[in-house]
């Protein structure tokens, strides 16, 4: 019988009444080299990333979550039986066990920072003079029909310097207050031109209203053009690396 798996974590924590995995199928253990692997049974051909199957997998993350310190796994991992699985989990035990230290007692919070702004051009404008010059003066040569391509690359790589210093500059300050109430910070690629951070923060279960209190201190230090957005906790996906390779297991 297949099995689909969803975290690893150590024999030594005992899991009682964790939900149903995919397709409702029962959560059980299988354990090897001090080592547990959460699983369900899986029979169908293919798995698909379907909105059901994703929050299935999400949602025994979660109840993990709740009594121990999950390595979580990444959505579709499938290994071709218990035989499988043991052997996986005695060849990467080393590697397996140095990740589960690196995160035990603690969750991932995330914290996302944006300008909120209708237009991040002219708010940059507004607080960059030159920018607002070079705008004006390609415009004032274009209305006498003087087409200024070159002149209009070299203000979209202006504006793409002054953005990625304010960036940098933002993400000392509010990693100032951060730093105090966390154990690593991971940093995301921005997603959108407005976004300013996209941070996970690996937090001491302990410590997570610090944690809040440290973004909500931190946030006081900017005005209404900026949005603040913390979440979690979830399970600490962005300070877990698993390349769990079946064959060579």
């Amino acid at each position: 019988m297949a099995q689909y798996l969803y975290a690893i974590t150590s024999a030594a924590d005992p899991l009682h009444s964790l939900v149903g995995g995919l397709q409702q199928a029962p959560i059980y253990q299988v354990t090897s080299d001090g080592l547990t692997a959460v699983v369900s049974d899986w029979t169908e051909a293919r798995l698909r990333p379907e909105r059901r199957h994703l929050g299935a997998h999400q949602d025994v993350l979660r109840a993990l979550l709740e009594q121990t310190t999950p390595l979580p796994i990444r959505f579709g991992v499938i290994s071709a039986g218990e035989k499988s699985t043991r052997r996986m989990l005695r060849s990467f035990a080393d590697e397996l066990a140095g990740q589960l230290e690196r995160v035990q007692g603690c969750v991932e919070m995330g914290l996302r920072v944006q300008w909120s702004v209708p237009n991040i051009f002219d708010y940059f404008i507004a607080e960059h003079p030159e920018l607002g010059e070079l705008r004006d003066e390609i415009r004032a040569r274009e209305a006498s029909g003087n087409i200024q391509h070159q002149a209009r690359i070299e203000l979209g790589r202006t504006f793409e310097r002054i953005l990625e210093q304010e960036r940098e500059r933002i993400d000392e300050q509010v990693c100032s207050f951060l730093d105090r109430a966390t154990k690593e910070i991971h940093r995301g690629k921005a997603r959108a031109e407005n976004d300013i951070l996209n941070l996970a923060c690996l937090v001491e279960r302990g410590r997570q209203e610090d944690f809040v209190a440290r973004v909500i201190e931190a946030a006081s230090g900017f005005d209404a053009n900026f949005s603040f957005d913390y979440n979690g906790p979830w399970a600490p996906h962005n300070f877990v690396s698993l390349d769990l390779n079946f064959e060579e297991s």
